[in-house]
């Protein structure tokens, strides 16, 4: 095992696999505890080794796991986070949080998908993810997998204000 400093991510140990101990290895980062496999070229100091755990968006979103994801829910996700943690948060945006769940773009990935019409978002113009339709009245606004749906942009603009049980019941 060895320690190398990364090009951008930080310190990460460096192990060789037991199958394969001169092309294989794993990199474990000291920062975040993120683990990737990396071949050979990776292994060297100033490596351009990308820790998937590092966070990168509004400094609280990170990737997780490397996939491809479609710029449309990629974007949905970083502007979520901007939102709520960017260096301008918006005003009516200073008590929203998202769920520790969802500062992971694998996690937010596996779980819209199960939300209310995902479907209509993914297929249609003009819906937005809510925060609010589903939320509880009293507990903190977050995004969260329990509170979030899609709505229509134009519902969702004219309810801007409404509390969250009139805007369940105006749904």
């Amino acid at each position: 095992m060895k320690t190398i400093k990364t090009a951008k991510c930080g310190v990460a140990q460096i192990t060789p696999t037991a199958l394969y101990p001169n092309k294989v290895f794993v990199a474990k980062f000291i920062e975040t505890g993120g683990v990737r496999i990396v071949s050979k070229p990776y292994t060297y100091e100033g490596a351009e080794l990308k820790d998937y755990k590092k966070p990168s968006v509004a400094g609280i979103g990170y990737i997780g796991k490397k996939s491809d994801v479609e710029e449309k829910i990629k974007a949905l996700w970083r502007n979520m986070l901007y939102r709520c943690y960017g260096p301008t948060t918006v005003p009516c945006y200073e008590d929203v949080t998202v769920c520790e769940r969802w500062h992971d773009l694998s996690k937010f990935l596996e779980d819209i998908k199960h939300l209310p019409n995902y479907y209509h978002w993914k297929t249609k113009k003009g819906w937005e993810l809510d925060k609010d339709a589903r939320a509880i009245k009293g507990q903190p606004k977050v995004y969260s997998p329990e509170t979030c749906c899609f709505i229509p942009s134009e519902v969702n603009s004219s309810l801007g204000g409404m509390s969250p049980k009139r805007k369940r019941n105006a749904l």
